[in-house]
């Protein structure tokens, strides 16, 4: 067998009268309980030993170490007789454990990995070259079950490239942007990242660009066919003035620029039944505009012009029958459809992060925590009455969520900015604070407590936000359930069931 790296540490239990439990000593004695890389076991435990009679004196009854033994074929090991009679004089427990190299491995984050390379090309690609860069990145992304390509996904990087630069083509995303600078390997790569920010902050966006040139396309083909002398002047009106401007932003590149012709193009048909109409019945998706018409906070109809505010008088129904020359029945339709989609950018602009977990658990439970709590699942607190009506269970620095079914689980984790709005859609939902001291929450499964997910946030109090869904479609641990944890910045410390399931 070869060793490629192994992993050591204690774990000290007490007595306290009815049960035994863990804590920390709070002085240099908690050295033991930190993991150590690569130890020379033998000299570990002659140092765990020497310090025996103060474990004692500090109310220490058990002593558990854990051995970890990373491997990259076949699992053997063996230990001297002189570590055999270590262990017996410390008295401890021997944990023992092994894993493949690839066993498991953490997933590297795509985007993070892109942010180091900015900040120091030189020191990763050897010189400041998008060439370099895509070369890295093949090489990277050979092993892709390792990669986590983030939201959204590099895969529509390359879509985004070619939509930006109006070529369809499979020349790639670096061939594309390297042509755009006339070959400039280092302004290429400046640009690479211009590109990215702006991909990661625009990809649910509609694309305005398709929209305008589906419009105009249309437009000329109702200008061919149209006898009508005023309709065919309206359209070639619009044609002309459209054709400058983009004239102008594809020789800029700038992809604001087509935003704003869409812009131009609503607000030229301002009191134009027929172009509005055409507009709205030639147009599959003009959802950009009714964003821009639907952006006031209070869901009140709000129709922008780049300056100013044309219309805030008129009330909704009115507005929308108007401006899309609908019947009342189809303008009520709209104007909820104008509901459903604010709704969903505002739970877009409120979500710092999302992670889709699916993991097997045991036991009808998962457990999410802060990464140096010392708070233990058998504490007799943590499974109590309360904790089994609210199908969560905390405890300081531990949370315990009930799930349906003793299999695997999907789980959504969202970090969001604010307290979002509670979903009537879920089965059961359930709340409560937690003390993020080290600043990584964790979320782990049961019973092996491997963690599924680690997040980098800021030291801080948090609420964790549980629903469950579909809770009655589980049968015999089968079933369609699926959980969403919602996490923000808070200093309400209630512990209280938002919605409750009830079992029929």
């Amino acid at each position: 067998m070869m060793i490629v790296k192994t992993y050591t540490y204690c774990t000290f239990f007490f007595n306290d009268t009815s049960f035994e439990y863990i804590k920390k000593l709070n002085n240099d004695l908690d050295s033991f309980t930190e993991t150590e890389t690569d130890v020379n076991f033998e000299e570990y435990l002659k140092k765990l030993l020497a310090e025996k009679q103060r474990l004692n004196k500090a109310g220490v009854s058990r002593i558990a170490i854990y051995h970890t033994l990373i491997y990259d074929y076949q699992c053997n090991t063996e230990f001297s007789p002189a570590v055999i009679e270590l262990i017996k004089d410390i008295g401890a427990t021997l944990c023992l454990s092994t894993d493949i190299e690839s066993g498991n491995p953490q997933k590297i984050e795509l985007y993070q990995m892109l942010e180091t390379i900015r900040k120091r090309p030189g020191m990763y690609l050897g010189t400041k070259s998008i060439t370099r860069l895509e070369s890295f990145m093949n090489g990277f992304c050979f092993n892709h079950e390792m990669i986590d390509y983030g939201t959204p996904s590099f895969d529509k990087f390359n879509d985004f490239i070619g939509d930006y630069y109006g070529k369809f083509t499979t020349a790639g995303w670096r061939n594309l942007i390297l042509s755009a600078h006339f070959g400039n390997e280092e302004e290429a790569i400046d640009a690479f990242y211009v590109l990215l920010d702006e991909f990661k902050q625009d990809y649910a966006r509609p694309n305005t660009k398709a929209i305008i040139f589906r419009l105009l396309h249309l437009a000329m083909l109702d200008f061919r066919a149209e006898d009508d002398h005023q309709r065919q002047s309206q359209v070639a009106n619009m044609l002309h003035n459209v054709s400058n401007q983009l004239l102008n932003a594809v020789y800029m590149g700038h992809k604001d620029a087509y935003d704003a012709i869409l812009q131009s193009i609503f607000e030229r048909a301002i009191g134009n039944q027929y172009l509005y109409h055409y507009i709205k019945t030639n147009i599959q998706t003009s959802t950009y505009f009714e964003y821009e018409l639907w952006a006031d906070a209070t869901k009140s109809v709000v129709l922008k012009t780049q300056d100013s505010v044309i219309n805030k008088v008129e009330s909704n129904l009115k507005l929308i029958t108007k401006f899309f020359a609908l019947n009342d029945e189809k303008a009520i339709e709209q104007q909820n459809l104008f509901y459903e989609i604010m709704d969903n950018k505002q739970k877009l602009d409120n979500t710092l992060q999302t992670h889709h977990l699916t993991f097997y658990t045991e036991y009808y439970q998962f457990y999410i925590l802060d990464s140096e709590t010392q708070s233990a699942t058998d504490d007799v607190n943590f499974w109590n009455d309360e904790a089994n009506t609210r199908r969560l269970a905390v405890v300081e620095g531990l949370i315990g969520v009930t799930v349906a079914k003793y299999a695997e689980i999907k789980v959504e984790v969202r970090v969001l900015n604010s307290e979002p709005k509670l979903d009537n859609d879920a089965d059961h939902v359930v709340e409560t604070l937690i003390n993020l001291p080290s600043g990584i929450l964790e979320l782990k499964c049961c019973t092996n407590y491997e963690t599924q997910l680690k997040l980098d946030l800021l030291k801080d109090n948090y609420k964790i936000r549980v629903s469950s869904y579909k809770l009655g479609s589980v049968q015999s641990d089968e079933g369609d359930d699926f959980y969403v944890v919602e996490i923000w910045k808070s200093q309400n410390n209630e512990t209280k069931i938002l919605k409750a399931f009830q079992i029929n």
